[in-house]
C-alpha cells in the first residue's frame, strides 16, 4: 500500500510544530491514497483514524475486530500514552482536571497536527480515543476549534464502554505494513593482503666447490713459498 508522508517541512511553513522525536506520516488502510491510518516511524506502530470508529462504542468496535477490522487490535495503555506524549511533550495537568487548555503557541499547534492526522471527516471537533487500562477505561485526544483546543489524558467517564456517539472513538492499532524499507547494510569488503614485488634475482657468480676453494688456498700458498 502506498504512503503519503506529511512532509516536515510543509508542516513547519504552516507553522505546525512537531515532536523532534516523532516521525508520523499520514499511510492508507483499505485501498491506495485513502490516508486512513497515521505511522508514526519512531515506534513502527499503525493506528487507525479516529474518526473511523465514531459513533461506535468500545464494546462495539471491539465486537468487530474478528470482522471489518480484523487487521486491527487494541493497544495497551502504554502504546496509547507514547502515542500521545509524542504529539504532546509538553502537557501537563497541572489542575489535576484530565486536560489541558490553550489557545496558541507549541500545544495548539501540536493539537493541529494530531487533527489533521486523525480526524477524517474534518466536521466534528472531538478526536479522542478510548483504552482500556487495567479494567478502567481512559481516554486520549483533543477537542479542537481552529483557534483553540482541549487536550485530553485522563479518565473517561462511567459507562464511556457502552457509550455510541460521536465524541467516544477506541484507539486501534497494529505493526507496521507501510514501514519505510530498511536501507541494505554495507557489508564491508575483506582487507586485502598486500601483493609482494617479484624482484628478478641478480646474476651473481656461481658459488666455488669446497674442493675448488681448497685449491685456491693451496696454490695461494705454494707461490708465497715460492
Amino acid at each position: 500500500m502506498k504512503r503519503t508522508i506529511i512532509a516536515i517541512s510543509a508542516a513547519l511553513s504552516i507553522g505546525l510544530a512537531i515532536p523532534a522525536q516523532a516521525e508520523l506520516l499520514e499511510a492508507d488502510w483499505q485501498n491506495e491514497g485513502d490516508g486512513n491510518a497515521v505511522l508514526d516511524t519512531s515506534t513502527n506502530l499503525e493506528w487507525l483514524d479516529l474518526g473511523l470508529t465514531d459513533n461506535m462504542s468500545y464494546n462495539t468496535t471491539v465486537s468487530l475486530l474478528d470482522g471489518a477490522l480484523a487487521d486491527w487490535r487494541l493497544p495497551t495503555f502504554n502504546e496509547v500514552q507514547t502515542l500521545f506524549y509524542s504529539f504532546f511533550p509538553s502537557y501537563t495537568d497541572s489542575d489535576l482536571n484530565g486536560y489541558e487548555d490553550t489557545s496558541g503557541g507549541t500545544l495548539l499547534s501540536n493539537a493541529t497536527l494530531f487533527y489533521s492526522l486523525f480526524n477524517t471527516s474534518g466536521a466534528d471537533a472531538w478526536t479522542y480515543g478510548l483504552v482500556d487500562d487495567g479494567g478502567v477505561m481512559k481516554m486520549s485526544g483533543i477537542y479542537y476549534s481552529g483557534s483553540a483546543a482541549r487536550i485530553f489524558n485522563t479518565t473517561a467517564p462511567a459507562g464511556a464502554a457502552d457509550a455510541s456517539n460521536a465524541q467516544y472513538s477506541t484507539y486501534l492499532v497494529r505493526n507496521s505494513v507501510n514501514a519505510p524499507d530498511p536501507e541494505e547494510p554495507v557489508t564491508p569488503e575483506e582487507p586485502q593482503e598486500p601483493e609482494t614485488p617479484v624482484t628478478e634475482p641478480a646474476d651473481v657468480p656461481a658459488p666455488l666447490s669446497i674442493a675448488g676453494l681448497a685449491l685456491g688456498i693451496a696454490a695461494w700458498r705454494y707461490r708465497r713459498q715460492a
